[in-house]
């Protein structure tokens, strides 16, 4: 059976995913990124791209090593040992938001 979920807000933080248990354990993205050297994440609007990648970073970023056991203690990826995480500093870009279409976009303005 199904069961959906409405959302208050729409929102893609992994923090806020999963204190209030919107997000399913997808932590084995985690490890399967640490054993390849790049990864694309291709899936039809509303699959979880956006959450994974936020997840991703709460895993890796710096920022948030004070929250990783409240956000990690229960995923899988606790089980495989990583001691790295909290260690890098990610910079994330969203080029979502961009018009793409049109006539006066210009990659360079709009970085």
């Amino acid at each position: 059976m199904l069961t959906v979920v409405q959302l208050e807000s729409p929102t893609t933080d992994y923090t806020h995913l999963t204190t209030f248990g919107h997000f399913r354990d997808r932590s084995s993205t985690i490890t399967f990124a640490m054993e390849n050297s790049a990864v694309l994440l291709v899936a039809p609007s509303g699959y979880g791209k956006t959450s994974i990648l936020s997840m991703l970073e709460h895993f890796y970023d710096t920022r948030y090593a004070n929250a990783f056991e409240r956000n990690f203690h229960r995923m899988a990826v606790k089980d495989y040992g990583y001691k790295k995480h909290n260690s890098h500093l990610v910079l994330r870009f969203n080029f979502g938001d961009f018009d793409y279409d049109s006539p006066t976009f210009n990659v360079n303005d709009a970085i």
